[in-house]
């Protein structure tokens, strides 16, 4: 054992020893003192987390200095999931006789590890070959930080168009309606149907084809073009207009409706199952305890990551083992999953519900240690409406999926696009 040490650091003292021992300016029993705080000779659970955090912290601030990328670091409390993934895969690592401490030669070894991995990151090396690597996790860290710095709201201080996103991937967040009475209306472009190269493609060449004709009519048809009765391709327009009008109107109501759907019912319904869920848990775990804590983030963690698994799905980020691979290392990355998780949730098709069917097993097991408690102030039985809430969230997601894979009738689209063509070319040629 490493003898107990003499000085007191702070946090900010710990990250100065840090950072020399990583660059080599300071050997094992200097880093020892600094994170050794209460000097009784090995490392609790609560010293190797800061130590881990600390470590971790430095990892992705070094990265954003490489880069030259500014980046804004999350609290703590926001960090605490990636720490506590690292302390799950490397305390049955280092702690080799399973006491629950660091001791000074393990800590040796720790110290090791560190300075491999910060290696790494200093030659950009972050292939893992399938290994846990905090490096690999601080670098996916990092560009989740950048992401979050580049999608940034562009604000258009013509159009009043917020968008967020990377460039050719931006969604409208909101714009500003009452452009649209002005003759703003001609600067909306992006986001708009005139914003589609496909449409403008289109009307170009129902002009070339109506030019095309007017050429053959005036020189090739002659005098026999005055013969012609027009009167009876109005009445034909008049009449497609009108059927137009009934068809498209229908399709309209039908893609608007579900898009709100997905919108409140699905998304909304999902969100506010959690909001509820974590309500009530907190209702009854108020208190500051250890336990309560990790009862209150785990059910939290588990609603975020149903939320991010369902838009992955959406998106189509579980189809190739390539784009799986890059979510789940995301996800992790952003501590809303854990790999031995992971395992489980790889071989489930509707990775959705599998997830709050976690947090319904979760408390079930709650309610059969007494924890949650039998009815609640107004007489309710407390587990069978947290679990009707979860039944909810369940359904909201199911139903975003629904209308997500499930397209409108391919008969009913054709009919009205087809409509559609033959009205503007009609409507050209005449």
């Amino acid at each position: 054992m490493k003898p107990k040490g003499s000085i007191s650091l702070d946090v900010r003292e710990q990250r100065v020893n840090l950072a020399n021992f990583l660059t080599r300016r300071i050997d094992h029993n200097k880093l020892w003192e600094a994170f050794d705080t209460d000097h009784n000779g090995y490392l609790d659970e609560k010293e190797f987390k800061d130590l881990l955090l600390q470590t971790f912290v430095y990892f992705v601030e070094m990265q954003a200095e490489t880069e030259q990328e500014d980046i804004i670091m999350p609290e703590k409390y926001e960090l605490m999931n990636s720490v506590n993934i690292l302390y799950e895969q490397l305390a049955n690592k280092i702690d080799k006789n399973r006491d629950g401490t660091i001791d000074f030669e393990e800590f040796r070894n720790l110290g090791d590890y560190m300075m491999s991995e910060y290696q790494k990151i200093h030659d950009k090396d972050f292939s893992n070959n399938g290994e846990f690597s905090m490096a690999h996790m601080a670098q996916q860290m990092f560009g989740e930080l950048e992401e979050l710095e580049d999608e940034q709201y562009i604000d258009e201080s013509l159009t009043k168009i917020t968008y967020f996103g990377p460039p050719g991937m931006q969604q409208i967040v909101q714009y500003d309606s009452e452009g649209l009475k002005s003759m703003k209306f001609w600067t909306y472009g992006t986001g708009t149907v005139v914003g589609s190269l496909e449409l403008w493609g289109k009307e170009l060449f129902l002009t070339i084809l109506v030019g095309v004709g007017f050429l053959i009519s005036h020189f090739g048809l002659g005098d026999y073009q005055r013969e012609l009765n027009t009167l009876e391709l109005r009445s034909f327009l008049v009449g497609i207009e009108t059927l137009l009008a009934f068809l498209a109107g229908f399709y309209v109501e039908g893609v608007l409706g579900r898009w709100w759907t997905m919108r409140s019912d699905g998304i909304g319904g999902v969100i506010n199952s959690l909001n509820d869920l974590c309500l009530v848990i907190c209702s009854i775990m108020h208190e500051n305890t250890k336990k309560q804590k990790d009862i209150r983030n785990l059910i939290m963690r588990y609603g975020l990551l149903s939320h991010a698994l369902l838009y992955d799905t959406v998106k189509g980020n579980f189809i190739t083992e390539e784009d799986e691979a890059k979510t789940w290392e995301k996800l992790m990355s952003r501590s809303l999953v854990f790999p031995s998780e992971v395992k489980i949730l790889k071989g489930q098709s509707k990775k959705f519900p599998v997830v709050w069917s976690w947090i319904m097993s979760y408390i079930r097991e709650l309610h059969s240690q007494g924890i949650l408690g039998e009815v609640d102030g107004f007489g309710a039985d407390r587990r069978g409406h947290m679990i009707d809430i979860c039944r909810e969230a369940r359904r909201a997601g199911s139903c975003t999926l629904l209308h997500q894979s499930h397209q409108l009738p391919l008969p009913y689209v054709h009919l009205v696009c087809f409509i559609v063509n033959a009205y503007q070319v009609t409507c050209f040629s005449y």
